[in-house]
């Protein structure tokens, strides 16, 4: 019999159904030896060949010697924290310090409840459907744990996307899959438990056709959700409320997960992360951030794309609120409104809870802003310049947003003649446009970074007046004229420095970082060391002096536990390390902080001076800092006092990050 697969064959020549001869090595070079045999009382498992490695652990086929029965074997080994020398079976920590003694002990507790949490779900439903795993056993040995369930012989969802070259899977067949999904989230469902997790990685569809819902490391009892719980966050598939308070996650949550990855099989195209859309209105978030199902694949009604629609609203009252009612739309019978029809048609409803009080701040805050902004102002025309990032979809984006801001502005004044006009530039012709304009003095509210500093002195306006009329309500512009010694420019965000760790084996209870050595001594040994984000190398050595660092590669490689960045990097790092990280703040003298985002403007004539001087005021108020900042998502934050407060709602990793603000040193 092959060791590797189980098959007969005879001794001393290489298998020919899966090519194992006897003494060869694993691709996996700590990964059990085939038939290395695990002992669990009365019960033996021999050891076949490796199915799958991950971050946590590795999955082997095996054999149960007791029953005869082929069976799927998942062994904890977080290769963060444990070894193995090749060829032998105790599983040893990479080191013995407190720290990484204490990070094991954590994640063998973890896989000891993922798997009763899979015994339970098996137990109760598995007769009632087959797309539930089958759970056998739970055990430890070699100073790990083993879970042993049924082997499946197929393929993941994730594995069969890829092998279609970016193109759709079949309508009927993502149909079929999907309901056999949402059957089990209803059974699960049922008993009080939410999976958590659900994606095509965890989709897996048998040889002979049947739909398994696998993986439950992340399911959990609602009862039990609280602080002590640290989600598996795939982004694209986890919504918005599962990254910001676990507290809120319901049934809902597994639904958007549902519509997530029938989205992609039915496009093939990965779903927009929910955090990139939190901030936005329901409005833009359903007509502006996701195309329907039906414009990708004609071969979608548009019922079945509204109902997809829906379950993937970034508000969960939108979406349908159990398994059932999305297996109820599903099935086409009934006519399925989009979310942003369905919202206009409960809106009532569902913002019944405004107080009226809120009402009175609301109405209190608009009249306060025309009470600012209704300045006399004359007729005027200009032009504001955008430089092109050379990037079209964020072009797009922050043209969008400055057309808003612009009709804003206009809408303010409806009594002025004023004649606004948004233009991109290319990079390449941008700084020859500005010095023509400066020049010739036209009127022109335009991006300067990067332009000559001598030529804005020359023939730029003085802008010490609108940080002067906004100083109240902003940061740092009260000291405008030590901070930007210019004054022919204004910043309209800034940026601050910031330490990333990884959450997943740095145990790190502080919000902030006094002492990096500390920091460092916190880490496994394995990982203890410091990267630093590209372009934020003069910052750390502002801040660290010649300590050593590594590549950043080394962080999302998981070799490093902490990267040094600026805050303007936080969605990139979040979109690789949605879940896993979490962001520092410097707790130092000197915090190194940069200003973005400035703008200058032409000194021409008085009415057009006047105007885009008043323009810039509400740039740099609450709703011009939040369609820059928050919905745009410029890199830079917000530097009016209350759209930051706003930011920092929205993305609560910043919480606590502006705590040290009066220690910021702009370069």
């Amino acid at each position: 019999m092959c060791k590797n697969c189980f098959k007969e064959v005879e001794n001393g020549i290489r298998c020919p159904h899966c090519n194992f001869l006897d003494g060869d090595t694993p691709k996996e070079a700590q990964a059990l030896l085939p038939g290395t045999i695990l002992v669990d009382g009365e019960n033996e498992y021999m050891i076949g060949g490796l199915l799958g490695a991950g971050g946590f652990g590795m999955v082997y086929k095996s054999l149960d010697l007791k029953t005869n029965e082929i069976v799927a074997i998942k062994e904890l080994f977080p290769g963060m924290l444990v070894t193995r020398i090749p060829g032998e079976k105790d599983v040893l920590t990479v080191s013995d310090d407190e720290n990484t003694l204490d990070l094991w002990e954590t994640e063998q507790k973890r896989f000891h409840d993922e798997a009763m949490e899979t015994a339970n779900i098996a137990s109760h439903f598995y007769r009632r459907t087959k797309a539930v795993m089958k759970f056998c056993k739970y055990f430890t040995a070699n100073d790990t744990g083993y879970m042993v369930t049924e082997y499946l012989e197929g393929k993941t969802l994730s594995a069969i996307m890829d092998g279609l070259n970016n193109q759709p899977l079949e309508y009927d067949e993502s149909m079929r899959i999907i309901r056999e999904v949402l059957i089990a989230v209803q059974c699960i469902h049922s008993a009080d438990i939410l999976h958590l997790d659900i994606n095509p990685e965890n989709i897996f569809v048998c040889d002979d056709g049947q739909v398994k819902l696998i993986d439950y490391g992340s399911a959990k009892s609602q009862r039990n959700l609280g602080n002590d719980y640290e989600p598996v966050l795939k982004p694209g598939y986890a919504p918005p409320e599962q990254y910001i308070s676990l507290e809120e996650t319901k049934e809902f949550s597994d639904i958007y997960a549902i519509g997530a990855t029938l989205y992609f099989m039915l496009t093939a195209k990965k779903p927009i992360e929910s955090t990139n859309k939190l901030n936005e209105t329901v409005k833009t978030q359903e007509e502006d951030l996701y195309s329907p199902v039906e414009d990708s694949n004609k071969a979608v009604p548009k019922n079945i794309s509204n109902a997809i629609w829906r379950a993937m609203a970034i508000d969960p009252r939108l979406r349908f609120q159990t398994a059932k009612k999305f297996l109820k739309a599903l099935k086409g019978r009934s006519k399925i409104e989009p979310p942003l029809t369905y919202y206009r048609k409960r809106r009532k409803n569902i913002f019944l809870g405004i107080t009226s009080t809120f009402v009175v701040l609301i109405l209190a805050g608009i009249t306060a802003y025309f009470y600012v902004t209704n300045i006399s102002l004359n007729p005027a025309t200009f032009e504001v310049w955008l430089v092109s990032t050379g990037n079209p979809a964020l072009d797009t984006q922050r043209e969008a947003a400055f057309d808003e801001i612009i009709n804003s502005f206009l809408n303010a004044h409806p009594d002025v003649e004023l004649d606004v006009e948004l233009r991109i530039i290319p990079q390449e012709s941008f700084a020859s446009e500005v010095e023509d304009a400066l020049r010739q003095g036209l009127p022109i509210l335009f991006e300067s970074n990067g332009i000559d500093e001598n030529l804005l002195l020359s023939y730029a306006l003085d802008l010490s007046s609108v940080a002067s009329t906004v100083s109240s309500r902003t940061h740092f512009l009260s000291d405008f004229s030590r901070l930007v010694p210019s004054r022919a420019q204004i910043p309209t965000g800034f940026k601050t420095s910031a330490i990333f760790i990884n959450s997943t084996f740095v145990d790190f209870d502080e919000e902030s970082v006094s002492d990096l050595p500390g920091l460092l001594a916190s880490m496994p040994v394995s990982v203890s060391a410091i990267a630093v984000y590209p372009g934020a190398e003069s910052g750390f050595a502002s801040a660290f002096g010649s300590t050593p660092f590594v590549d950043s590669s080394a962080f999302f490689e998981g070799s490093a536990g902490a990267i040094f960045a600026y805050t303007s990097s936080f969605h990139s790092i979040q979109g690789v390390m949605a879940g896993r990280y979490r962001m520092l703040s410097l707790d130092i003298n000197e915090v190194p902080a940069s200003f973005g985002g400035f703008f200058a403007a032409v000194n021409s004539s008085g009415n057009e001076n006047r105007a885009i001087m008043r323009l810039l005021e509400f740039i740099l108020g609450e709703d011009g800092q939040d369609l820059i900042h928050i919905r745009n998502s410029s890199g830079f934050v917000p530097i009016n006092i209350a759209a930051l407060e706003i930011y920092q709602s929205v993305f609560t990793q910043f919480d606590s990050m502006f705590d040290n603000k009066n220690s910021y040193v702009f370069d």
